[in-house]
């Protein structure tokens, strides 16, 4: 099954040659790449999975600069994007070593984004107030419900 070929460890601190290499390519998004699903109406629908996050500085500890330069909550509620010749995602150990993964590229052009997924992780963090975390998410979600 595809579940045995899922890495369970990802970060979000990278240095600056990962963050310019083409699988994050300079993007505060990850592309997970496709799958096909057949639909009740028996209708084959491709689905592309897009993760919005924000890549951290190994040096500074700062968001790395990208060209998209909106906030993240106008970032996530994008409804295109693209990413020249950017590579899927699969792993961290796949950063810098890309030639060693398999290399499926983000489709050329724009991407619609038709749907999003909310996701939000209620772990303890170390500086993260659940509070804080509910008006980041319900921030975002106003922001989503217009797209």
């Amino acid at each position: 099954s595809k579940a045995d070929e899922y890495y369970p460890e990802h970060t979000s601190v990278l240095s600056t040659i990962d963050f310019g290499g083409r699988v994050v390519n300079n993007d505060h998004f990850l592309y997970w790449g496709d799958v096909i699903q057949c639909g009740e109406d028996g209708v084959d629908c491709k689905i592309h999975v897009i993760e919005q996050t924000e890549f951290i500085d190994d040096q500074t500890f700062l968001p790395h600069r990208s060209t998209n330069l909106q906030p993240y909550i106008k970032r996530a509620a994008a409804t295109k994007l693209q990413s020249a010749e950017k590579l899927m995602y699969i792993c961290t150990d796949q950063l810098g070593l890309e030639q060693d993964f398999e290399q499926k590229q983000m489709p050329e052009g724009k991407l619609s984004i038709d749907g999003f997924l909310l996701c939000i992780d209620v772990s303890q963090g170390c500086n993260r107030k659940f509070d804080d975390q509910l008006k980041f998410v319900n921030n975002l979600y106003i922001q989503l419900s217009k797209s």
